[in-house]
């Protein structure tokens, strides 16, 4: 009897045994439910600034039952939330997500635990995420938010202005410079020398650039440095470029030069001329030239050593008069050369008279006429013929006046001693 017992609670075990398996095991349609990612990484993120949401997944793989689901609890760093979710059931075989959102507070590694409460209806237990992730605070600046460099000479390079990159965080995490570009409609004539793309900028250290500026058509020339940079507060650094190109421009005063007159061989009057340099680039002056017919009836005086500079908005003096050759009106031109890139050579033309008296003019003619008559003078030959005229006529009354002198004579004697006749 007691064989018997035994043996039907032997068959009994066995019979239970095979219907649940090995002992603690599991039958293959409850299993536990799982999550995955199980130990994500958020990695390195700056301060302040959320990561995107992160997902994780929660299978149930009870294929019979439901799966009942808490809200996570949170243990460590605050810095890691959940976003959303998880559902509070999730359907036998099925699965359900949530998200966890990680906002560094500070600087330096952070880490997490999320517990999360399941149950069946046969089992319960809990479901456990660890995160991690680096807080950072790379920053990056500049000693110059932007840089003038004035007036520049067209097509001539300026010299160049330094900027300093600084990483002011003497525990702060390097900074990498990736790219750098340039913007706005004058921003190509900014020459930029930088260090090799990409480069980093460690903490606490400067990093240098070089700008010059070289514009290629005048007027103002703006623009700016984009740096862009894995920083956290200026990801893309802006730095100021400004420059106005100019180029030297020449006046001549008067324009034309009027010489006046003067007596044919004799100089005139000496005139000024002025140049001026009216833009904004000094103006060098190569040479000033007397071209034309008339050119012999003109000369230049005051010049400088050339080549000559002239400041902008400065002036160089110089004179000219007329020394005529001939009688008449004469004219030249004068011809200035100089860098001036829109007037290279700037002729003037120069004018002068010859044939004007200097001695004093006669006395007005009772005619009220406008026109100066001048008396010839007598030629040789004619004052000649009247000396001669004249020294004939007196030769006649000296020998007329002989003769009756002698008449007058003879007849007073006979008057005064008388003349008598012998008896």
């Amino acid at each position: 009897m007691k064989r018997g017992v035994a043996l039907g609670g032997c068959v009994l075990a066995t019979s239970v045994a095979l219907l649940s398996g090995p002992a603690g095991a599991n039958p293959p349609q409850h299993q536990p439910p799982t999550v995955v990612p199980g130990s994500p990484d958020f990695g390195t993120l700056c301060v302040g600034n959320p990561s995107a949401p992160f997902v994780f997944t929660i299978q149930n793989n009870d294929s019979t039952n439901d799966l009942s689901v808490q809200p996570p609890s949170q243990s460590g760093d605050p810095d890691f939330a959940v976003g959303s979710g998880p559902p509070s059931s999730i359907k036998a075989g099925q699965r359900g997500t949530f998200t966890v959102v990680f906002t560094p507070s500070g600087g330096g590694s952070r880490r997490a635990t999320f517990t999360i409460q399941w149950a069946t209806q046969n089992q319960s237990g809990n479901l456990t995420v660890d995160v991690l992730g680096t807080g950072s605070d790379r920053r990056i600046s500049s000693d110059h938010s932007s840089l003038s460099f004035g007036n520049q000479r067209v097509d001539t390079r300026s010299p160049t202005q330094t900027v300093a990159l600084q990483n002011p965080d003497k525990n702060g995490d390097p900074v990498t410079v990736t790219a750098a570009s340039r913007h706005g409609t004058g921003a190509g004539d900014f020459i930029i020398t930088l260090p090799t793309l990409p480069f980093t900028v460690p903490a606490n250290t400067k990093k240098t650039l070089t700008v010059a500026f070289q514009p290629s058509v005048p007027g103002l020339r703006s623009g700016y440095l984009e740096l862009d940079s894995n920083a956290c507060a200026t990801p893309a650094l802006r730095i100021g470029l400004a420059g106005t190109g100019v180029v030297p421009k020449i006046s001549v005063d008067p324009n034309p030069v009027d010489a006046g007159g003067a007596v044919v061989g004799k100089p005139g009057p000496l005139v000024p001329v002025t140049i001026t340099d009216v833009g904004g680039a000094p103006l060098n002056v190569s040479a000033v030239q007397l071209l034309g017919d008339g050119a012999a009836d003109f000369e230049l005086s005051g010049m400088p050593i050339f080549p000559a500079t002239v400041a902008p908005k400065g002036t160089l003096v110089f004179n000219v008069r007329v020394t005529p050759h001939a009688s008449g009106p004469t004219a030249a031109t004068i011809n200035v050369l100089s860098d001036d890139p829109d007037t290279p050579s700037a002729s003037v033309p120069v004018s002068g008279n010859g044939g004007i008296f200097t001695s004093p003019s006669p006395e007005p003619s009772v005619s009220p006429s406008s026109t100066q008559f001048v008396t010839p003078t007598p030629s040789t030959s004619a004052a000649a013929h009247k000396a001669g005229a004249g020294s004939d006529s007196l030769a006649i009354g000296l020998v007329i006046g002989g003769v009756l002198a002698a008449f007058t004579a003879l007849f007073v004697a006979r008057g005064v001693y008388g003349v008598r006749d012998d008896d």
